[in-house]
């Protein structure tokens, strides 16, 4: 038999009503907290789940507190803070992008702070499996695991969701990185997976530097943004 009853929250102590059931002469409340603590509960489960998401994103230690909030849209990079905001706006409201971003720059302008921003939004507000990789530091890592059995082994960005390719042209101009960086944006372009890009190369020095191939992926994945301000760094260490 179900009747109704008046309990105290074992989470707040505030009296609501719930079912109560009868079994077996024993009466039992429905819930046993209110509805302002299941939501309370429920928001904090889906916190820790972002919270679990982002820190297997890789996330490198410096940037892990930046925001699109946080992001100084100097002169010169207010355009790529704008297009930036949309299109993590977009991926906020359920949307999707048709292509990702190709953000490039000289050194310092926030390329990778925009970036990163993209993916705290993706995982706060829409729980997307994301990954950062720092291209040069992701070809070594790859070098050592193949030369160590013990080696970490590298970010892998198969099955991501969203994946951010930091420093792409940062890494040393050999045949064997070019293999891997094509392999990288091939299998981003042919899953159709969302990438955003950062490099201090111009759009027109991707295919000289990386070949036809990789360049000719890198415009079918991405938007290309211009980020061009002058280098934080420097401005924070003249205000320092």
């Amino acid at each position: 038999m179900t009747t109704t009853a008046t309990v105290n929250c074992i989470r707040c102590g505030r009296e609501f009503a719930t079912d109560s059931f009868e079994i077996y002469r024993f009466s039992f409340p429905g819930s046993r907290f209110c509805d302002v603590c299941r939501e309370a509960e429920r928001a904090e489960e889906q916190e820790k789940r972002a919270d679990l998401l982002f820190t297997q994103a890789f996330i490198p230690s410096a940037y892990r507190g930046v925001s699109l909030a946080s992001y100084d849209a100097a002169a010169g990079s207010r355009h790529a803070h704008t297009i930036v905001s949309r299109w993590s706006a977009e991926l906020q409201r359920g949307g999707r992008p048709t292509r990702g971003l190709l953000l490039y720059g000289p050194t310092g302008s926030g390329k990778t702070h925009l970036a990163v921003s993209i993916i705290r939004e993706a995982i706060y507000r829409r729980f997307m499996r994301s990954v950062f990789i720092n291209v040069p530091e992701w070809l070594n890592e790859i070098r050592e695991a193949w030369n160590a059995s013990d080696a970490a082994s590298p970010p892998n960005p198969d099955g991501y969701e969203l994946a951010i390719i930091d420093d792409l042209g940062a890494e040393n101009a050999t045949r064997w990185a070019q293999e891997r960086i094509y392999s990288l944006v091939n299998h981003r372009a042919q899953t159709r997976a969302l990438t955003v890009i950062t490099t201090n190369l111009d759009p027109a020095e991707i295919q000289p530097r990386l070949g036809k191939p990789t360049a000719s992926r890198i415009t079918q994945l991405c938007t290309s943004v211009p980020v061009d301000a002058s280098d934080f760094r420097q401005r924070e260490a003249a205000q320092a």
